[in-house]
């Protein structure tokens, strides 16, 4: 059976008196020290154990905590991911590195699962900004409160009107570089004919979440932090925006994959760089291969390979390849059947 499929039939079959549990927290042993690390754990355990034991008998308690305490005690420090995850249930244990951020978590109750590792992720509000001068371009790493300028360039030749469209390509490369090292969304500032030359030739769309005219050549850092305030209140909607976008461009590049049963193929042949899932969309049922190795799916609860969420799954193995995962509102894949991956892209050699 597939490794996937196998740990989570087993990680499911716990009843409704039984628990489990799922500790979230910041990894990252190249910054932090060891000992602060197993401090921390030592105080999240601390806490879980009285919880537990506030819920649940001993008997019933103590298989899953000594889960918890196999996990930590098999985590490796010289894996310098950002995050960890330790999810256990009487039957089965699990540790994740992850790539992204998290705020520390713990979650006990009669079934919890890898849901509750995308939950906690940390929510921040990074943006790169890229502003067109008259004469030059900058590029800025900013936040809610601060923008640092990280790049600028200086036109070599003073245009009549407009931009030198060879110094737009250069920036849009530049812009390029920043992504690969900064997966972040992206802001354009900067008059209108500017912004029209840049929007037509950019290879990045995809990633541009807004076009705001302007006259910016004296604005300093704080007074293009003040112009971009109204679209930072609205973070949540960009940040739905830049993940729809993703996947049009996914879609249009034939890098995309959806609904359950192509989805389900897809992260297990291939790895996923990028799922976005409506938030409460499950889908119970077991998979069976045949020869042709396409999966079909029931909804019978009779048979022991019976999972309650084959999505949980498609998680797992994405988190597992080093990709992530996203939530969207209820009806905002109505077009990709509720669910969609994206896959890492394949270069030529």
């Amino acid at each position: 059976m597939n490794e996937v499929l196998q740990y989570s039939a087993q990680f499911l079959q716990e009843t409704g008196l039984t628990p489990s549990i799922c500790l979230v927290l910041p990894f990252e042993p190249q910054l932090t020290d060891k000992h602060v690390i197993t401090g921390r754990l030592r105080t999240m355990m601390a806490k879980t154990k009285g919880e537990l034991l506030q819920k649940y008998s001993t008997f019933k308690a103590l298989p899953a905590y000594t889960l918890v305490q196999g996990l930590i005690a098999g985590i490796n420090y010289s894996n310098y991911k950002k995050s960890i995850a330790l999810l256990a249930s009487p039957y089965a244990s699990k540790l994740f590195y992850l790539d992204f951020p998290v705020e520390e978590t713990i979650r006990i109750g009669e079934y919890v699962g890898i849901r509750e590792v995308i939950r906690a992720k940390k929510r921040e509000v990074s943006y790169l900004v890229m502003v067109l001068g008259k004469h030059c371009a900058r590029l800025y790493m900013g936040n809610p409160t601060r923008l640092t300028c990280i790049k600028s360039n200086q036109e070599a030749i003073d245009p009549a009107s407009g931009y030198d469209r060879h110094f737009l390509h250069l920036m849009d490369q530049g812009l390029g570089l920043m992504l690969n090292a900064y997966a972040l969304p992206v802001f354009i500032l900067g008059n209108a004919q500017s912004l029209d030359q840049f929007r037509d030739l950019t290879v990045h769309e995809e990633n541009i979440i807004g076009y705001l005219a302007g006259n910016f050549d004296t604005s300093t850092e704080t007074d293009i932090l003040m112009t971009l305030q109204p679209e930072l209140h609205q973070w949540k909607k960009h940040r739905h925006q830049l993940l729809m976008q993703k996947l049009q461009k996914a879609y249009k590049d034939g890098n995309l994959s959806y609904g359950m049963k192509e989805v389900w193929n897809t992260a297990t042949h291939c790895r996923g760089q990028l799922l976005v899932v409506e938030e409460n969309f499950i889908s119970p049922g077991r998979s069976e291969s045949n020869q042709s190795a396409v999966y079909t799916f029931t909804r019978t609860t009779d048979d022991p390979y019976y999972m309650k969420d084959l999505v949980e799954d498609v998680m797992e193995k994405v988190l597992k390849d080093g990709g992530d995962v996203e939530f969207v509102e209820q009806g905002s894949l109505r077009d990709f059947q509720k669910i969609a991956l994206i896959e890492f892209r394949q270069h030529k050699k």
